[in-house]
């Protein structure tokens, strides 16, 4: 298990804004969250 601590529930840089985050169109997924979750599923997935 890892914790993303600055992320929001979207996998977002959280800027501590409560639910305006949630609606906001130019949130992005973190990269380094999806490059962890890519190659997590690398591991265990491609054989």
């Amino acid at each position: 298990m890892r914790i993303f601590p600055d992320l929001n529930h979207l996998f977002a840089v959280s800027r501590g804004e409560g639910l305006a985050e949630y609606v906001d169109p130019d949130a992005e997924v973190d990269p380094e969250f999806l490059s962890y979750t890519a190659d997590w599923l690398v591991a265990r997935l491609v054989r």
